[in-house]
């Protein structure tokens, strides 16, 4: 059966799902051309690792909290705050708590895509396929039964690593 998306003009519920959030799991709302929508859980400890994806993207923390691993700084989301990062922004994501984002991506028009995809990797040998980065670990966050853009290669999303050498400096948000 196949999983069911939100229609044109139909309202979703993105109330905080409290203690239903331990065994909530990632879950697309909207896949189409132009976007995609996706509720994405992040448990305590979780690290989705530093990866780019092809298109400007925005996060708003729905419940928990979440470090956001940016170039320059990290960033600590609360509930209700929201981030806007450029295409191509380098970032990771690190749950403080049981966390639930509302991640939203912008897609560039498919030709854009194609020639983006190709400058991303072409200029980066460390540029990883969505399958190798799902390899390591990021299969718990996005799991097989709807995988969002990151790991559906169909999509023409790109995502590749920051360098090993890099380092995430604390935005002063610690808690």
């Amino acid at each position: 059966m196949a999983i069911r998306h939100a229609n044109p003009g139909e309202t979703i519920d993105l109330s905080p799902l409290g203690p239903a959030l331990k065994h909530a799991r990632t879950t697309a709302i909207v896949k189409s051309d132009a976007f995609e929508a996706v509720r994405l859980v992040v448990r305590a400890g979780a690290n989705i690792k530093t990866h780019r994806v092809d298109g400007p993207i925005t996060l708003h923390c729905l419940e928990g909290r979440a470090l956001l691993g940016l170039p320059a700084t990290s960033v600590e989301l609360l509930a209700g705050q929201w981030l806007y990062l450029d295409s191509g922004e380098p970032h990771s994501v690190k749950g403080i708590e049981d966390s639930a984002l509302l991640l939203t991506i912008l897609f560039p028009t498919q030709t854009g895509r194609r020639n983006r995809d190709k400058d991303m990797t072409a200029d980066d040998p460390a540029a990883e396929t969505p399958d190798s980065l799902l390899d390591e670990g990021l299969l718990e966050t996005f799991p097989a039964s709807d995988p969002v853009s990151v790991s559906n290669p169909s999509t023409g999303i790109k995502i590749s690593s920051r360098g090993a050498g890099e380092k995430i400096k604390s935005g002063g948000n610690d808690a």
